[in-house]
């Protein structure tokens, strides 16, 4: 993860980069960028749970500030979340989808930038 911390420095530098190893989420290793639409924080993501070879990236509420996710999501961010990740009641991700470690970067980076670039 300390690979996706350099990458997301490099291709994010404007960003503040979240995650690593938490003492708020001590099971998971996590990284990824803080961004807010319409006054709004969210966090893109990549997660392993510790001790698996589970690797997953999305939307989550995690590093927010808030406990849970909020009910109110920007449309411009639902209509991503739709389109590319699965949605289900989980109280952190508003949206996730399953990768492999040597994929979960680059699906991550083209997560950030088309949700960066349709809040331009």
């Amino acid at each position: 993860m300390k690979t996706g911390k350099n990458c997301l420095q490099t291709d994010f530098p404007n960003h503040k980069i979240v995650g690593v190893k938490s003492i708020l989420y001590p099971n998971y290793i996590s990284i990824g960028i803080k961004f807010s639409i319409e006054n709004k924080d969210f966090v893109a993501i990549i997660e392993n749970p510790v001790a698996t070879l589970n690797v997953y990236f999305g939307v989550s509420s995690k590093f927010t500030g808030k406990e849970e996710k909020s009910s109110e999501i920007p449309e411009t961010l639902q209509r991503i979340i739709k389109d590319k990740l699965t949605t289900d009641d989980n109280k952190d991700w508003y949206g996730f989808k399953g990768t492999s470690f040597d994929e979960a970067y680059l699906e991550l980076k083209s997560l950030i930038g088309e949700i960066l670039s349709s809040n331009e």
